[in-house]
């Protein structure tokens, strides 16, 4: 489950640190994509690839998709 913004303003209010959000599947652990730790603000976004990661999006049917469509995602590590 994705960090609601209130959850993360809550957290740098109370840690004056902005709080850090990654993505990942259990067979991915810990993750497959992070936001840089350095990001000012929470911007509710799962990151990039972390390296030797490739992350496509794709529709039920396994087509890849542009940017901003509904879609499922797809992960694999560079052999």
């Amino acid at each position: 489950m994705a960090v609601q913004r209130a959850v993360a303003e809550r957290w740098k209010q109370v840690t004056g640190n902005t709080l850090t959000q990654a993505w990942g599947l259990t067979e991915t652990s810990p993750g497959a994509c992070i936001n840089k730790l350095d990001d000012p603000e929470f911007n509710g976004s799962i990151g990039l690839p972390i390296p030797s990661t490739i992350i496509t999006i794709r529709d039920d049917d396994g087509n890849a998709l542009r940017s901003g469509s509904p879609a499922r995602s797809a992960s694999r590590v560079r052999k």
